[in-house]
């Protein structure tokens, strides 16, 4: 078969997927701290030039009380990751120390 033939047809190899409990860690505090900045309201700071009435037509309410619930989410789901991280991990070493 031709080198072409491989780029549209690339073979196809499955390999393992090993857990790496530094992304895990990483990805559970980047959960939080996202969380935790959209769910403080920060995100949605009201401009000085900007009245109060221009900004409550630029961001209503609904959007700004959907921004701190997707942060509660994303807090949440950062509390859901640590627990599933500490879970494998815990099941690894109990692994390694009856091996």
């Amino acid at each position: 078969m031709s080198n072409i033939a491989n780029v549209f047809n690339p073979p196809t190899e499955s390999k393992p997927v090993e857990d790496c409990l530094s992304c895990d860690v990483f990805n559970s505090f980047f959960l939080f701290a996202a969380g935790g900045y959209l769910a403080s309201g920060k995100a949605i700071t009201k401009d000085k030039k900007l009245s109060l009435e221009e900004f409550n037509k630029k961001n209503p309410v609904w959007w700004r009380n959907g921004i701190r619930g997707f942060g509660g989410v994303l807090i949440a789901y950062g509390f859901y990751r640590s627990y599933d991280t500490y879970e494998s991990w815990k099941t690894s070493q109990v692994k390694k120390f009856n091996q």
